[in-house]
């Protein structure tokens, strides 16, 4: 949707072109959230675009590997969200396709400042992608070192600590069936071997 400004006020041609009295600020407006439909983001992005208002969607690019495969995907930087700025007709934005409801701060929608949406779009490369620091590995073993399970449902094999992976849980190298396989665990449940 395309809004035009004449004299303070903005006209929406699906409204019969009725004129609704709004002031701009002096500063940028603020952003407002979207709370999209399960895996809608992109979606949402293009059909909020389409309806005229600002979208802003950080994305990052995570490495994954997929049958054996070293793969790179594009991943919402916060998931079933989506930062939306903030227009007069922001309501319209909570019954966009993708979109399941707006954050509230009672009965105005919740406001997110420029100065936010500024430091993720720094951190972003060339192609647009958010650059996430690296995590340090905060672990008390050392990559390589041996370990042993001493809880849980691999108690008393021994394996290879091979860092922190995702979700904050380690993964450690088990020798198994007569082959190695590669397994998340708590770091509380191994010992040093």
């Amino acid at each position: 949707m395309k809004l035009s400004q004449k004299e303070g006020a903005f006209t929406n041609p699906s409204f019969g072109n009725t004129y609704i009295p709004f002031r701009l600020p002096e500063t940028p407006l603020p952003w407002i959230v979207a709370n999209t439909s399960f895996c809608s983001e992109r979606l949402a992005r293009d059909h909020v675009s389409r309806a005229g208002s600002d979208p802003y969607l950080p994305m990052f690019r995570s490495s994954e590997v997929v049958r054996g495969r070293r793969v790179l995907r594009d991943r919402p930087l916060f998931p079933g969200y989506l930062f939306v700025r903030l227009s007069p007709y922001w309501r319209e934005v909570a019954s966009t396709r993708g979109v399941r409801s707006l954050i509230m701060a009672g009965e105005e929608p919740g406001l997110v400042s420029d100065s936010e949406i500024d430091r993720f779009a720094s951190m972003t490369d060339a192609d647009g992608y958010v650059l996430l620091p690296e995590r340090p590995d905060i672990s008390k073993f050392k990559r390589g070192q041996k370990v042993l399970a001493s809880n849980g449902a691999f108690r008393g094999h021994e394996g290879l600590y091979q860092g922190l992976g995702p979700h904050g849980r380690v993964q450690v190298l088990l020798a198994m069936l007569g082959r190695k396989v590669r397994v998340a665990m708590d770091e509380s449940d191994l010992v040093a071997a």
